[in-house]
């Protein structure tokens, strides 16, 4: 009767776990269990078979695990490839990066250098001198305009001004009159040497700032001229034929 009670107990005891192990999901516990459980009972009774069960859970778990193994090592491979292609990426944007660097200093430079040259060319200013009472240019005034024309071509961002000066010699309204037309002489003789009439600014003082003595022959002599500067300017763009 006590043996009966016993089996009876670890009969019950056996079903219990069995359901319990049924609502899990690993199919290698519930299998280690119950097969550890009818070999322990044959061998060693109810308690062997308790025994039994336990030891072919575990067996089982560990059956799980390893086949679980190659899951995760494919995982792995995965998530390394992954990483190996996110350093590439990030490789290349750094390369990227120091190029647009590159490329923006050079840019930066390349300003700096004709800001340096506009700079430099419009503090070049020169006289253009004249004789008593006259607006003739000479032939050597014209080659002096020459290259203004040159560098006007060269830096679009520049322009030329023209500023007419006369002595101390005939009234205030003859020299405005006579120091205006020979900075117009001056211009005439730029465009004919193919500067563009907008980029010419006229400016006239006549006597306004005339300081030499009238004995001063060599000092009125350097007042009569057509001061020649070129200046930091706007360039202006043309109308196209469509546009006309």
């Amino acid at each position: 009767m006590k043996k009966v009670i016993i089996s009876s107990l670890v009969l019950a005891l056996a079903l219990n776990m069995s359901a319990i192990q049924a609502e899990d999901n690993r199919t290698e516990e519930r299998v280690g269990f119950g097969s550890g459980f009818i070999i322990g009972a044959l061998a060693g009774g109810p308690v062997g078979a308790i025994i039994g069960a336990a030891s072919g859970a575990w067996f089982g778990d560990k059956v799980n695990t390893a086949q679980q193994v190659p899951v995760l090592e494919t995982n792995l491979n995965q998530q390394a490839m992954q990483i190996e292609q996110l350093k590439r990426d990030l490789t290349v944007t750094d390369d990227e990066l120091v190029a647009a660097k590159q490329a923006l200093y050079h840019q930066e430079l390349v300003q700096e250098k004709v800001s340096l040259k506009n700079n430099a060319v419009s503090s070049l200013k020169f006289d253009l001198l004249f004789r008593t009472n006259s607006s003739e240019l000479e032939s050597k005034a014209v080659e002096k305009l020459l290259p203004v024309s040159m560098m006007l071509e060269q830096f679009p961002n520049l322009s030329v001004q023209l500023t007419g000066h006369g002595d101390v010699l005939g009234t205030a309204d003859a020299n405005q009159i006579i120091s205006e037309d020979r900075a117009i002489r001056v211009r005439q003789s730029l465009i004919n040497a193919g500067t563009d009439a907008s980029r010419i600014e006229i400016m006239n003082l006549g006597k306004t700032l005339a300081e030499a003595d009238l004995d001063d022959v060599e000092g009125r002599a350097l007042e009569r001229r057509v001061r020649v500067q070129f200046i930091q300017s706007t360039p202006t763009t043309k109308p196209s034929l469509a546009q006309n």
